[in-house]
């Protein structure tokens, strides 16, 4: 996975991704050329990435996305 190198995305992929820097012109354009050049490197963050999304589920999302909802709720109504 290549993403930016701000947070929270460091932090959620950690190891699992490939990260570059969104001011440097050409950062994003070497990255995908060191992992495209290297076979070991793509297996590696595939293993990688494919063992970080087991952590996640829908159904625990849904839990999560809707428990936000309602305390976002909640903390709504007793502004007004």
């Amino acid at each position: 996975c290549f993403c930016n190198n701000i947070e929270p995305m460091k932090s959620i992929l950690g190891n699992s991704g490939v990260f570059f820097d969104i001011k440097e012109e050409n950062d994003l354009q070497s990255k995908l050329k060191l992992v495209l050049k290297n076979p070991y490197l793509q297996e590696k963050l595939k293993m990688l990435s494919f063992k970080k999304s087991q952590n996640y589920t829908w159904e625990s999302t849904t839990k999560l996305t809707l428990r936000f909802f309602y305390k976002v709720a909640l903390n709504s109504s007793k502004d007004a």
